[in-house]
């Protein structure tokens, strides 16, 4: 490209580079002994590094302009050398903050086979160190739990990479990952008392574990029943009992039922407390539906996420089972209920 060509056409150009697969001109490409050490590195590099190598200051510059190489939490990235992104932020994080610098949040986690979506960058770093890398939020405090080593890496384990993303979320997205975290046996409820209890114990900062603590033990079932109670009110759906219980003809319960709309038999079941469940819990939570299916209800089930993040989808739902019960007459007269 010609000198004269203007900054908005090369950052363009350099934007082009980027989505398209990488092809690096010859008078781009980093020497053999940096390219060598860059993939060693995930594909970070310090400036330092590439001064050793015989790299100036403006070649670098063109090199980065040219979407060639860019800036990544202080220290520079040869695209050419990046296998796994996680691993080039892991190893940039290590180069600029130091030996001392341990990989958390969801850097940490997906490395570890968890795919969280956050891009938030989070390391751990001694609350008497004060290194920082731009784009990334320290943690200034001792892991809870102990670290683990890939390569020359220090990184907490995946739990505690989740306890640490879960702080630092803002509220609904924390309430969001958490309840998708513990239906997928990412992480068990005692984890986030395990965390609670070792910041206590250092006199360190708990709010957000204590929230997440509450909500764990006790509060995530009868937030998401809220949420569903609302959802109904808000858009008319009358006739909903909360807490339903079904009896059989001798008064036994047979089931409690989180909604029920008793003159069209039909329940809403609402995947709060699911993660508290061990294998004996699903078995009789399994047998539980049966026993409402055979006296005909229609057994509607619904997850946390569904209702924070699909209650257009759930409400529509619930209309079409409501549609089905009044085209299909129940079979028997008499009520369970």
């Amino acid at each position: 490209m010609r000198r004269g060509c203007s900054a908005k056409l090369r950052e363009s150009l350099a934007g082009d580079l980027r989505r398209s697969p990488l092809v690096v001109p010859p008078r781009f490409r980093a020497p053999p002994a940096l390219k060598a050490l860059a993939r060693a590195q995930g594909g970070a590099v310090l400036n330092r590094q590439v001064r050793a190598c015989g790299i100036t200051a403006p070649m670098q510059s063109r090199r980065i302009a040219y979407g060639h190489w860019r800036d990544n939490l202080g220290v520079t990235v040869i695209q050419e050398c990046v296998t796994n992104p996680d691993l080039c932020d892991g190893w940039a994080l290590a180069l600029r903050l130091g030996k001392n610098a341990i990989i958390t949040g969801p850097t940490a986690a997906r490395l570890q086979g968890i795919p969280l979506d956050h891009r938030i960058v989070l390391a751990i770093m001694p609350a008497d160190e004060h290194a920082h890398a731009p784009g990334a939020r320290i943690l200034r405090r001792p892991p809870f739990q102990a670290t683990r080593i890939r390569g020359d890496l220090r990184m907490t384990g995946a739990v505690e990479a989740l306890v640490d993303t879960l702080e630092v979320l803002p509220p609904r997205e924390a309430e969001s990952l958490l309840y998708h975290a513990l239906q997928r046996d990412w992480m068990a409820p005692t984890d986030i008392e395990k965390a609670r209890d070792s910041r206590r114990k250092r006199n360190q900062h708990t709010r957000a574990l204590e929230r997440l603590h509450a909500l764990v033990f006790g509060g995530v079932q009868s937030h998401a029943e809220r949420r569903m109670r609302a959802l109904l009110r808000t858009n008319k759906l009358r006739g909903w009992k909360g807490n339903h219980r079904i009896h059989d003809p001798s008064g036994r319960t047979l089931a409690i039922l989180d909604f029920a709309h008793p003159a069209l038999r039909i329940a809403l079941e609402v995947d709060g407390r699911a993660f508290h469940s061990d294998h004996l819990a699903f078995e009789r939570d399994r047998a539980r539906q049966n026993v409402i299916v055979v006296q005909e209800w229609i057994v509607l089930r619904f997850t946390w996420k569904q209702i924070t993040q699909q209650p257009a989808r759930v409400v529509a739902t619930v209309r079409d089972a409501i549609r089905l019960r009044a085209a299909t007459p129940l079979l028997r007269e008499e009520s369970f209920a």
